[in-house]
């Protein structure tokens, strides 16, 4: 049993004796995941980053910014953490799009595109989340054509991998106002380096990948999960969350 999302770290399973199932804690992240998203979009929806930044430079601008109700959110990824993310994203009154890998439907999102129709589904969405696992490919996923595919002044949350983002193309975005705002939990080495151009990126809230981990849930939540597959195993039954090798 595996923890965490860091589970393509190990492939290929060419160390697994014949037979051996191998299972991960997915679904376990959910519930925080939903809080947190519903958290980063009302903040980039209102433009807290831009009023911030004037907080601390003691300047007067205000920003009016329109109600999130009714504006379109794009998830990249509608797995379990994704899927938390569009029922956050249904909570705020949005319009919800994804793409997952196969396409199928999600009863918190609309329309479900395949992965090949990623830039359709980034059509005009003023938000998107991006919760795809980092494969080789899913690397720099999103770059500057598909952000240049989002409404203008739309906002990003990135809560799945550093590298499924092209950090490059979105700071430029951010820098020349086609975005307005990012959340980045996420980064390509971690803990994020000083001198690291995320730290200085317009516009960015910058969290040290912790938007998932409930500090007093996930424990327990893993626990169970595994008790179960204890519980399955020695009955015979199909495990639960098993990873594919």
């Amino acid at each position: 049993h595996l923890t965490g999302a860091g589970v393509e770290h190990l492939a290929p399973f060419d160390w697994l004796p014949p037979g051996v199932a191998v299972t991960n804690n997915r679904g376990v992240h959910a519930p925080k995941c939903e809080e947190f998203v519903a958290m980063a979009l009302l903040f980039l929806a209102n433009q807290l980053p831009a009023l911030w930044a004037d907080q601390l430079q003691a300047r007067w601008s205000p920003r009016y910014t329109r109600s999130i109700a009714g504006r379109r959110a794009a998830v990249v990824g509608v797995g379990s953490m994704g899927g938390a993310a569009a029922f956050a994203c249904r909570r705020l009154g949005l319009d919800v799009v994804g793409v997952r890998r196969s396409g199928g439907s999600h009863s918190a999102v609309r329309a479900m595109y395949a992965a090949n129709q990623l830039k359709q589904a980034l059509d005009g969405a003023d938000f998107v989340i991006v919760s795809t696992p980092l494969t080789k490919s899913t690397r720099h996923l999103i770059g500057a054509q598909e952000i240049a595919c989002l409404a203008p002044g739309a906002a990003l949350i990135n809560i799945a991998r550093g590298g499924v983002v092209d950090n490059q193309a979105l700071s430029a975005a951010l820098d020349s106002g086609h975005l307005s705002g990012a959340w980045l939990d996420v980064f390509e080495h971690e803990p994020l380096p000083a001198e690291a151009m995320e730290w200085r990126m317009t516009n960015t809230v910058i969290t040290p990948h912790c938007s998932s981990d409930d500090a007093e849930a996930y424990i327990p939540r893993t626990l169970e999960l595994i008790l179960d597959n204890v519980e399955r195993l020695v009955a015979g039954r199909p495990l639960a969350a098993q990873v594919d090798p």
